[in-house]
């Protein structure tokens, strides 16, 4: 009986041996992996702003749709006035570069 306890613990030991050294091997594939993703995020983000440094030809094309109603209401000496805007939508566009020597 003590034979088989002795056994399981030395196989337990050698899995547990075997993961650790898997796990130390693919180390620096997993940090490469986060790096190249942290890498990606980063450029995703564009380049830093640097005053004197950036130049920038941007143009910013904005339009919308309003629409006011005016109602006036006359009850006896009180007069009511009623505006009401809709702004069915309202877009911008920015199109042009900026560039960080």
């Amino acid at each position: 009986m003590l034979m088989r306890r002795a056994q399981s613990i030395l196989e337990y030991s050698v899995v547990i041996t075997c993961v650790v050294l898997s796990l130390i091997a693919m180390q620096s594939y997993m940090r490469r992996g986060i790096q190249g993703r942290l890498r990606n995020d980063a450029d995703s983000l564009g380049q830093p702003y640097e005053p004197g440094s950036t130049t920038s030809d941007t143009t910013l094309q904005s339009s919308s749709s309003t629409t006011t109603t005016t109602s006036t209401t006359k009850t006896g000496n009180v007069t009511q006035t009623t505006v009401v805007t809709n702004t069915p939508y309202d877009t911008e566009h920015r199109v042009g570069s900026e560039t960080v020597n």
